[in-house]
C-alpha cells in the first residue's frame, strides 16, 4: 500500500492528529487530567469530520481508495479506545 498518495491538507491533518494519540495519553497520565483527552478528542473529531468532506473512498481507484479507508479504520480505532479509556461506550452504528 502507497501511502504517498495521501497528499491531500484533510488526510495530511487526519494522520498528524492521530499521530499524536501516544503524546496525548502520556499528558493525561502525567498530569492526571482527563479533560486532556476530551479536548484531543474535540480536535481529531475535527478532522475527521473535515476529511470526511474532502476524502472520498467509495468510486476512487483502489491505489487511492485503500490508504484512505486505512485512515479512517486508524481514527476509528482512537476514538474508539478514548472513550473507553473515559469509561463511555462508543456507538457502532447511527
Amino acid at each position: 500500500m502507497d501511502y504517498s498518495k495521501l497528499t491531500e491538507p484533510a488526510a495530511v491533518n487526519l494522520a498528524l492528529a492521530i499521530a499524536r494519540y501516544p503524546l496525548v495519553l502520556k499528558l493525561c497520565v502525567e498530569n492526571h487530567e482527563p479533560s486532556t483527552l476530551v479536548n484531543y478528542l474535540f480536535e481529531l473529531c475535527g478532522c475527521i469530520s473535515y476529511a470526511d468532506g474532502e476524502l472520498r473512498v467509495r468510486d476512487q481507484p483502489l491505489e487511492l481508495a485503500e490508504p484512505r479507508k486505512l485512515l479512517y479504520w486508524a481514527a476509528r480505532m482512537v476514538l474508539n479506545n478514548s472513550l473507553r479509556l473515559l469509561s463511555l461506550v462508543p456507538l457502532t452504528r447511527m
